[in-house]
């Protein structure tokens, strides 16, 4: 899996996703991101900080965030709680995870 979201460090960049009047901000939670994206039927938004577009959250790698686990016990419930930036921190740690794991399956 390779997670196209992303949240820049400190910086802003250009992004198409910004010619819509809809973004996210990165403390909002995940649920009201996917309530969102679901209701406008959207790939992607925009994540914007004080007038920046800092970054680009994608309704595909949400739902993976949603739904992989790293853990035996990681419910559900509890993720729809996280800061998008949070999750998107997350998630390209657990894309790190599911990489190696990857990787040692093909040796």
């Amino acid at each position: 899996m390779t997670v196209k979201s992303l949240i820049t460090k400190g910086g802003s960049f250009d992004s198409p996703h910004l010619k819509t009047q809809t973004y996210l901000h990165p403390e909002n939670l995940v649920i009201k991101a996917l309530d969102v994206l679901l209701d406008l039927d959207l790939e992607s938004l925009p994540i914007v900080e004080q007038d920046k577009c800092i970054g680009v959250l994608y309704t595909k790698d949400l739902i993976w965030f949603l739904t992989f686990s790293a853990h035996p016990y990681n419910p559900l419930y509890h993720k729809f709680n996280f800061d998008i930036r949070t999750a998107i921190y997350t998630m390209k740690k657990n894309e790190e995870i599911v990489s190696q794991d990857t990787l040692c399956l093909s040796v």
